[in-house]
């Protein structure tokens, strides 16, 4: 019987925390109203703000458990509420006076004085268990008017009986619609337990954990109704697996009495026999009144959960064992650049073992010269776009423990966090592949050395042919500057010295088809440097011609000025050129026009396109998806291996070689090569 809550607040939280107890009249009407089940009214009382009043009690009870709950009362003061309902003018012209059960609660004069007898009437009647009396008197000054104003005094009266009666109904209204708000305040209450992902509840500290309540979701999650657990058909203790029952109960006893929360974690098995995890939050409450302790709190189902735990504690296992047994190193470092794992292969790889490597700077795995690629902090490495830089197929150097510089292949993946980034580098060590890669470029090379020497021995006659006529042009000069030795006289000085300049012109000649032959025939290191397109060609068409007029073919050499400068190998090119060259001649052999154009003009921005055309028999559907493979020739004492090399060559050179046959017969041959900026290095 403690006041719990008081509407307004204001200049009235003396009243909370109130015993009625303390105030009979306040206490009995309670009492009454809580036993009657219905509206009570007190006797008079003096108010907490110095006022005659009485108050209104209405019990509040549970709707479900018939339990009581509590009281709503109001406090009604008589002195406000009659000048309210009374004119303003009646009060200041007449004396009121009000009694409640003998007892006067209300009276508009003041102390020492008293009403006038003779003049008074009175009126009388009873509320539920309170007799009213409303003694109502003109004051001296209006007796002059009484006469007059009898019938006004008494409506006046009756006016105010009836509107304190009202306002007692109107308040018994207004708290009867209270108890009805609070039932409604208390299921409201009771759907958002009932809404919730968890389960409100109730529950006995006893061993087979007995509800006094649960709230909606228990069906749903256990398959069993509410109510199978209010009436006590279904115990919750006996849906707890047995292997967590005895665990389950100590783990509650070791926080009882300490008022604090606390969850517990266990299984219990559905009306269909399906195991779930649940999660409870409780404390523990000891009621001393009731003599019984209670636990209340929430159930949450966190089978999902636990489920998805399970499977993330098997991911981190699978794939900590798929790293540990990566035959490629797997290191990851932080945002600081901090290596934090090392598996087996790192360090099979680096030399390093996992404990002295972690913690240092991703760094120490690279050669300083290489050290601008990583930097300390990798968030820069993001920021910067390095990272994308780095993917895979990159190749980097590696720094081994011991000072060894190694080749890999690196693959850079960030792991995105909302509170920390990651990076993953994965490692791959291509020692041997690079050495295969250049032994492979070795072979090649040796391979395209002999396809020259080859092709300089296929054409020894018409080198020979090439040879003996400046050298035959020479005998001849210096034999006639012999015979003019023994007469030099004027004319024949002039003559001789024609024949010497002949001679000198015609050896420079050979020497130069030397140069070019012993360049063609040179095995060296790949040296790709800028070279101007034309003289390449040139230089080229020295070797591939020879013969070519003895043969019946001529030629047409169509350099465009947009060729430029090339990036090249120029010996590699002129074996391309050259063996273009030697097949379109001997294709053209048996044909009446035999006719041979070389050209080069302007691809694109970035490459140039260079032309091999002859008259020839073309080539046929057969061949032409096999052109460019490894032993396919259409010469019956060919190798196969010419064209081959020539795509290599190119493609190596980052171009492209295409064959296809031409408007009028015969084959085209076209090769793209990349230009680079004006100005040509000394060869």
């Amino acid at each position: 019987m403690t006041i719990r809550w008081v509407i307004p607040l204001s200049d009235s939280k003396i009243a909370l925390d109130f015993d009625l107890r303390s105030n009979p009249p306040t206490f009995n009407a309670a009492e009454q109203a809580k036993n009657s089940r219905k509206l009570a009214f007190s006797e008079p009382l003096e108010s907490i703000h110095s006022g005659k009043g009485i108050t209104v009690y209405a019990p509040v009870y549970d709707p479900r458990s018939g339990r009581f709950d509590g009281l709503i009362g109001s406090v009604l003061l008589f002195d406000p509420l009659l000048k309210a309902i009374l004119p303003e003018g009646l009060m200041a012209q007449h004396d009121i006076i009000v009694s409640v059960n003998g007892q006067q609660a209300y009276s508009s004069i003041d102390d020492g004085q008293s009403i006038n007898p003779d003049w008074t009437q009175s009126r009388s009647f009873t509320i539920d268990n309170l007799q009213w009396t409303i003694d109502a008197s003109p004051k001296p000054g209006l007796l002059a008017l009484v006469h007059s104003r009898v019938l006004t005094i008494i409506f006046s009266a009756g006016f105010v009986l009836s509107g304190l009666f009202a306002l007692i109904v109107y308040y018994s209204l207004m708290a009867q619609k209270r108890v009805l708000e609070e039932r409604e305040a208390s299921h409201r209450l009771r759907v958002p337990f009932d809404d919730l992902p968890a389960i409100a509840f109730r529950v006995l500290n006893q061993p087979d954990w007995p509800f006094e309540y649960i709230s909606e979701g228990c069906e749903a999650l256990t398959g069993y109704p509410r109510s199978d657990f209010e009436e006590r058909r279904v115990y919750w203790g006996n849906l707890i697996i047995p292997e967590d029952r005895e665990r389950i109960w100590e783990e509650v006893q070791q926080h009882s009495g300490s008022g604090d929360p606390f969850d517990v974690e266990y299984r219990i098995q559905t009306s269909e026999g399906e195991i779930r995890w649940i999660q409870t939050w409780c404390e523990i409450i000891d009621i001393v009144d009731e003599d019984a302790v209670y636990i209340e709190g929430f159930l949450v189902d966190i089978t999902k959960l636990k489920q998805a735990e399970t499977l993330s504690i098997k991911s981190a296992s699978l794939s900590e064992a798929i790293v540990e047994a990566a035959i490629e190193a797997v290191i990851t470092v932080n945002a600081d650049g901090t290596i934090e794992t090392f598996n087996p292969a790192a360090e099979k790889m680096f030399g390093y073992n996992c404990d002295e490597i972690v913690g240092q700077n991703i760094e120490i795995l690279v050669p300083v010269d290489q050290r601008k690629h990583v930097p300390r902090d990798p968030r820069k490495h993001v920021e910067t776009g390095e990272l994308s830089r780095l993917q895979v197929g990159e190749i980097g150097y590696g720094l081994r423990k011991d000072g060894s510089i190694f080749p890999y292949e690196l693959s850079v993946n960030e792991i995105k966090h909302p509170t920390e980034s990651m990076i993953v580098f994965l490692i791959r060590d291509v020692s041997g592949e690079v050495a295969a890669e250049k032994e492979a470029q070795e072979n090649r090379d040796r391979l395209a050395h002999v396809e020259r020497l080859n092709t300089l021995g296929e054409m020894a006659s018409g080198i020979a042919h090439e040879l003996n006529q400046p050298l035959t042009a020479i005998s001849n000069y210096m034999a006639t500057g012999r015979d003019l030795v023994d007469d030099l006289g004027p004319d024949t000085k002039e003559i001789l010295k024609e024949a010497m300049d002949e001679a000198s012109s015609e050896s420079i000649r050979a020497g130069d088809i030397v140069r070019r032959l012993r360049q063609f025939i040179s095995k060296g290191e790949v040296n790709k440097q800028k070279h101007s397109l034309e003289k390449l060609i040139e230089d080229a068409a020295t070797i591939g011609l020879v013969g070519a007029r003895e043969k019946g073919v001529d030629w047409t050499i169509d350099i465009a000025p947009d060729s430029g400068t090339v990036l090249a190998d120029n010996i590699q090119i002129q074996q391309v050129v050259v063996n273009l060259m030697r097949n379109a001649i001997d294709a053209m052999e048996n044909q009446p026009v035999k006719h041979l154009t070389i050209s080069a003009k302007s691809a694109s921005t970035d490459f140039v396109e260079v032309s091999i055309e002859d008259t020839g028999s073309g080539i046929s559907d057969e061949i032409k998806d096999q052109l460019f493979t490894a032993f396919s020739s259409t010469k019956s004492d060919g190798m196969g291996l010419g064209l081959t090399i020539c795509r290599t060559i190119i493609e190596d050179h980052n171009g492209k070689i295409t064959a296809e046959s031409g408007d009028d017969g015969g084959t085209i041959f076209r090769f793209t090569l990349m230009k680079v900026a004006e100005g040509i290095s000394d060869e």
